[in-house]
């Protein structure tokens, strides 16, 4: 259970701002006139998400 305890926080964050990106809809007509800024930032928060999973997974092993 502490394992769990401590997974879903940095899961529950992911989930909301994805959520929440895909929900702002005058964000993604904007970008569409300039795709080359958005694939920038789809990029950067791709590597956040990627940060925020490995330090979540290296906060569980050290829980372990």
């Amino acid at each position: 259970m502490d394992i769990l305890k401590s997974i879903m926080p940095p899961i529950a964050v992911i989930i909301i701002t994805t959520s929440t990106v895909i929900k702002r809809k005058d964000i993604k007509e904007k970008f569409s006139t300039r795709p080359v800024l958005s694939s920038i930032l789809v990029l950067i928060g791709f590597i956040i998400m990627l940060l925020l999973v490995f330090f979540a997974t290296r906060y569980v092993m050290k829980m372990v």
